[in-house]
């Protein structure tokens, strides 16, 4: 979902930015913004989203909690 709202507000805003004569720099920018810069900022976006999954499952003793709730062991679960 967030891929589809980046590559949509970016078309959007360079959309109105081409149609209306927007003249900001905040606007400008964006309009600036190519479907290579796009690629760069997914691929950016799934090796972020990535590590904290990573980061999470090893932080957060995932895998022992659930394993422990499919057991039954409610001690190991806390």
């Amino acid at each position: 979902m967030a891929v589809a709202l980046l590559i949509g507000g970016v078309e959007l805003v360079s959309v109105l930015h081409e149609r209306a004569g927007l003249t900001d720099p905040v606007t400008s920018w964006i309009a600036a913004i190519t479907l290579d810069d796009i690629g760069y900022l997914i691929v950016a976006l799934f090796l972020l989203v990535w590590a904290g999954s990573v980061l999470y499952w090893r932080l957060g003793n995932v895998e022992q909690r659930w394993t422990a709730n499919l057991t039954g062991d409610r001690s190991a679960a806390r």
